[in-house]
């Protein structure tokens, strides 16, 4: 019900915006001083207001959700134990905080440390690309290389933890190595995907004109790859900015 009332402010608003671009289409052609750019770009603000107006009642359970989380951590809780809203602190006193890591240049510190570990991370992970294309293209490397690989790929990078710490301790090789694990298997099964999943007829057009098998990969097959490499690159830096929200990355950073 509340989609169908937002779509029927959405087209209202459209027919709204169109009607006061007309009317400025027509006072530029009236002789008026206005200058076309200007209108045109007060119209497109105007556009964007209400689409932004009309967008606001999908936020209306999310509104509530915050609404109920700082009842509970700031009502509720205190109530029926102090320790409880302390490890559930409000949104309000997340913002507070969050407000003053960034006017001290904490919290900067703390994301550029992040990103530099992760970073380090990916380049190891990104050996996952060239061994997945080989996987995709061979099968004899395929046979070879997968029932380890479905062996491995199971285990969750938290369950990799204790046998981190003895091999690297506790510091940023423990945590890049997580992060390595978190990266390397989606990037390694996205790329046999995207390998497998070429156009058999561009492979055949390539190798009857006489490209040798290194062109065949290098312009075809990763090429024809890529669209499943791009997906896989926004999935990870979708994962990596979800990882800033978890509560022990602070710690673990220390």
């Amino acid at each position: 019900m509340m989609e169908f009332a937002g779509g029927a402010v959405r087209k209202a608003l459209n027919k709204r915006v169109r009607k006061v671009m007309q009317n400025d289409d027509a006072a530029s052609v009236g002789g008026s001083e206005v200058v076309p750019a200007a209108s045109a770009a007060a119209a497109w603000l105007r556009l964007r207001l209400f689409h932004i107006v009309a967008y606001l009642p999908n936020l209306a359970f999310l509104v509530f959700l915050i609404f109920v989380w700082q009842f509970a951590s700031t009502v509720w809780l205190p109530r029926i134990d102090p320790h409880m809203a302390v490890l559930m602190p409000a949104p309000t006193t997340i913002a507070k905080t969050a407000m003053g890591m960034i006017a001290s240049g904490e919290l900067f510190f703390h994301l550029l440390a992040s990103l530099r570990r992760e970073a380090a991370a990916f380049v190891f992970a990104a050996t996952a690309i060239p061994l997945g294309m080989a996987m995709g293209w061979w099968r004899r490397v395929y046979n070879q290389i997968n029932p380890i690989m479905e062996i491995l790929r199971p285990i969750p990078p938290l369950a990799w933890i204790p046998l981190s710490i003895l091999w690297f301790g506790l510091g940023d090789e423990q945590n890049e190595f997580i992060i390595f694990l978190g990266m390397f298997f989606p990037i390694l099964v996205n790329t046999v995907v995207g390998v497998k999943n070429v156009d058999p007829n561009l492979v055949r057009a390539a190798r009857s004109l006489g490209a040798p098998e290194h062109k065949v990969l290098w312009r075809v097959v990763l090429q024809g790859a890529t669209i499943g490499l791009v997906g896989l690159m926004i999935d990870t830096a979708i994962r990596l900015l979800s990882r800033r929200l978890l509560p022990w990355s602070l710690a673990m950073s220390k």
